[in-house]
Order: structure tokens, then sequence, then C-alpha cells
């Protein structure tokens, strides 16, 4: 894996984090992955 890939997939994950951070609703964290 290069540190570009590496450096994407943080960024992904770090998204998907404040997403569900932000979201507000418990069940969408509960029921989603």
């Amino acid at each position: 894996m290069s540190r570009r890939e590496l450096a994407n997939a943080i960024r992904a994950l770090s998204m998907d984090a404040v997403q569900k951070a932000n979201s507000g609703h418990p069940r969408c964290a509960d029921g989603d992955g």
C-alpha cells in the first residue's frame, strides 16, 4: 500500500466519522454498519 492510498483510506474513514457525528440520529448510528 502506497502512502497516497493510506492517506485516501484515512480521509475516507475520517469523513465517515464526521458525517455520523454530525447526523445526530442515534438510530442511524445503530443501524448503519
